[in-house]
């Protein structure tokens, strides 16, 4: 009995001594913590924002309407007129990427029947260039590409050229006094005052005239009301 006495006696002096330490330390010292394992990839990715991602455009049946009409009246007018029939490949594009960024159709059409004569030019042809452009360093610059990589003058391919145009026709939207009609394009496309005038049978006092007389018999073939 004596020595259980003596135990519980030096356990309490123990107690006594270290008791305070050890609240010490539960109420605000250092202390073991067990870290979170880091998140996995694969659980990164799930609590990550979603992308979002723009509207589609949905097409309704009018608009497909409007844009078969298009190009139904382009193709008749370009085989009545004996139109190369590789013209004929690229008409729905030019529809396609006019509707895309908000542009009248017979607008690059007209360009293109003019500039590569329904076809048949050695540039539509051989250059796979559908504007009868040589691309300006300027005319790059609207078009982000810089200057010296290539001559856009031999395209990649006709539809990289039907792009390369539709981009054009934009820029000369978006600036500061819109270049829309093809009265007004003609201004910077084909400048009366350009020097080249005259060469290879070059003659840009017609190419508003001719633009015109194409956008107009297309007109008439179809026009969206």
């Amino acid at each position: 009995m004596k020595n259980l006495g003596m135990v519980a006696i030096v356990g309490l002096l123990i107690l006594m001594v270290v008791g305070p330490f050890l609240a010490v330390s539960s109420e605000g010292g250092e202390r073991d913590v067990v870290q979170e394992p880091k998140p996995t990839e694969q659980v990164i990715q799930k609590r990550a924002l979603p992308t979002i991602k723009p509207k589609p455009v949905i097409k309704t049946e009018s608009s497909r309407c409007v844009s078969t009409s298009y190009t139904t009246a382009i193709n008749t007018y370009l085989t009545n007129n004996n139109a190369n029939p590789e013209l004929l490949t690229i008409t729905r594009l030019v529809v396609v990427l006019s509707e895309l960024y908000d542009i009248d159709p017979y607008r690059p059409m007209s360009i293109i029947i003019h500039e590569t004569d329904f076809g048949h030019s050695k540039a539509f042809k051989v250059n796979r260039n559908v504007c009868g452009l040589n691309w300006t360093d300027r005319q790059k610059e609207l078009l982000g590409i810089k200057p010296n990589i290539y001559n856009l003058a031999v395209e990649k391919t006709i539809e990289a050229s039907v792009t390369n145009l539709i981009k054009l026709l934009v820029a000369y939207r978006n600036f500061d006094t819109p270049l829309v009609t093809l009265n007004e394009i003609q201004t910077k496309y084909a400048p009366n005052n350009d020097p080249r005038n005259g060469l290879c049978g070059m003659d840009n006092s017609t190419w508003a005239k001719n633009t015109i007389h194409h956008y107009n018999q297309l007109a008439k073939l179809y026009s969206r009301k």
